[in-house]
C-alpha cells in the first residue's frame, strides 16, 4: 500500500481538526460526556442523571467503561479532546488498512489500496461524525475485530475478556453469545463470564462497595429510561418493515412481536444452514453479520452503522478476478447513498433526516442480504473465505 494512503487521510484529519478549532466547532460532545463523568466519578460526584455539554449528554454506560477515560481527566479539556481526536484518527488509518490484509485472498479483484479508499469513501460520513463527536464506536469496532482475530488462533481467554469489556460498554453486543454457543466454543463462553464478573467489580477498588452499589443502581435506571421501543426506531428491521406490517396488524406492539418471531425463525434456519455447509474456520465470518445486526436489531444512534464495516470489507474482498457481479455493485451503490450522504452539510437537514429515519436501515439491510448471498455462493463454489495474515 502506497505511502500516500497513509499521508492523505492524516492530512485530511489534521485540516479538519484545525477547521473545527477556527470555526469554534471543536467540542467533541460525546467525549465531553466521558471526560465529565470520569472527572465526577474521581471527585465523588453524581455521574448518572447529569447532563454533560448538550441537554442529551447523559452518561449511560457502566463504571468499568469509564476507567480508560480517567487518565484524560489529568489534562485540560482542550488537550484531552485533542489527544483523543488524534488517537481515533490514528486507529482509523491503521486498522482500515490492516483489516483487509486479514481477509485478502490472492484471487480478489480489488487491491488493498482500492479497498482502503473505497471503505473510507463508503463510511466517510460516519468516520467524520465519529471524529466530530469524539465517540467510542470505532474503538469498539477495533476491539470486536481484535476479538474475532483472537478466535482464529483459539485464544479463548483474551477473546473472552475483550468481548466482556465491549459488552460492559455496549450491552447490545451480547447478541454475539448465541453464535458462540453455536460454534461450541465453551472455553470462550467460560472466559467471557469470568471476565464479565471481574471487570464489572473492578470499580469497587476506586469507589468502595456502597458507592459502587448506588452508582450501578443509577446506571440500570438510566439504561431503562433511555431505552426505546423498536417500533419507534425507524432504522431497525422492525422499523423499516413497519409500514407493510401495519396494514395487517394495527397494534405496533403486536407487530413487533410478530417480526421478532419471524426474525428468530429466519436466524435459526440460516444458522442451521450455515452450520451444515460451512467449515468450522469459515463459520467465524458470521461474527461480521452479528456486528452489522447491532444497529438493525437494537435502538441505537446512526453512528453505530460503523459496525457494518467488516461486512462491507468481506463483500468487496469476496469478489474474484473476472467475476460478473454487476448486481453486487449496484446493491453496494444503493447502500452507499444513505451511508455517504447522511449529512446535513452535504444534502441539507431535510434529506439528511430522511437518511436518518429509515434510509440507513434499508442500506444496512441491503449489505446484510448481499453478505448472505455471497456466503451462499461461496458455499456452492467451495470457496475459502479467510486467509489470515498475522
Amino acid at each position: 500500500m502506497g505511502k500516500w494512503s497513509n499521508r492523505i487521510p492524516w492530512l485530511i484529519g489534521i485540516v479538519y481538526w484545525m477547521l473545527m478549532i477556527i470555526n469554534g466547532r471543536f467540542h467533541q460532545w460525546d467525549f465531553q460526556v466521558y471526560y465529565g463523568a470520569a472527572a465526577d466519578w474521581l471527585s465523588g460526584g453524581v455521574v448518572y442523571g447529569k447532563s454533560y455539554g448538550l441537554p442529551s449528554g447523559f452518561y449511560k454506560y457502566s463504571l468499568t467503561a469509564l476507567i480508560p477515560f480517567v487518565p484524560f481527566t489529568f489534562l485540560s479539556y482542550f488537550w484531552a479532546s485533542t489527544v483523543y481526536y488524534f488517537v481515533l484518527l490514528a486507529l482509523m488509518v491503521k486498522f482500515i488498512q490492516k483489516w483487509p490484509k486479514w481477509l485478502m485472498k490472492s484471487e480478489s479483484h480489488w487491491s488493498l489500496t482500492a479497498v482502503f479508499w473505497l471503505t473510507l469513501i463508503f463510511f466517510a460520513d460516519h468516520l467524520e461524525r465519529e471524529l466530530f463527536l469524539g465517540n467510542i464506536n470505532f474503538l469498539l469496532l477495533v476491539l470486536m475485530m481484535w476479538f474475532w482475530y483472537q478466535i482464529q488462533f483459539s485464544k479463548w481467554k483474551l477473546a473472552g475478556w475483550i468481548l466482556a469489556f465491549v459488552c460492559l460498554v455496549k450491552p447490545h453486543f451480547v447478541i454475539a453469545l448465541p453464535l458462540i454457543v453455536l460454534l461450541k466454543q465453551w472455553d470462550l463462553f467460560k472466559h467471557f463470564f469470568i471476565a464479565l464478573g471481574s471487570l464489572f467489580l473492578i470499580p469497587i477498588i476506586l469507589c468502595g462497595p456502597f458507592d459502587f452499589w448506588e452508582l450501578n443502581s443509577a446506571w440500570f435506571k438510566t439504561m431503562a429510561e433511555h431505552n426505546a421501543a423498536l417500533y419507534e426506531s425507524p432504522n431497525t428491521l422492525y422499523g423499516i418493515f413497519h409500514p407493510f406490517i401495519s396494514q395487517w396488524v394495527a397494534d405496533p406492539k403486536m407487530g413487533y412481536v410478530l417480526v421478532v418471531l419471524l426474525l428468530m425463525g429466519l436466524v435459526i434456519l440460516s444458522l442451521w444452514y450455515f452450520w451444515q455447509k460451512l467449515s468450522k474456520a469459515n463459520l467465524s465470518i458470521l461474527f461480521f453479520l452479528v456486528f452489522a445486526l447491532v444497529p438493525s436489531l437494537t435502538h441505537t444512534d446512526t453512528e453505530h452503522f460503523l459496525f457494518s464495516m467488516p461486512l462491507f470489507l468481506f463483500i468487496l474482498l469476496s469478489i474474484g478476478k473476472g467475476e460478473k457481479v454487476a448486481l453486487i455493485y449496484l446493491s453496494l451503490f444503493l447502500a452507499m447513498i444513505p451511508f455517504l450522504f447522511n449529512s446535513p452539510d452535504l444534502i441539507g437537514k431535510k434529506w439528511a433526516l430522511r437518511m436518518d429515519e429509515g434510509g440507513l436501515g434499508w442500506a444496512n439491510f441491503i449489505l446484510i442480504v448481499v453478505f448472505i448471498v455471497r456466503v451462499i455462493q461461496g458455499i456452492r463454489e467451495n470457496k475459502a473465505y479467510i486467509r489470515l495474515d498475522s
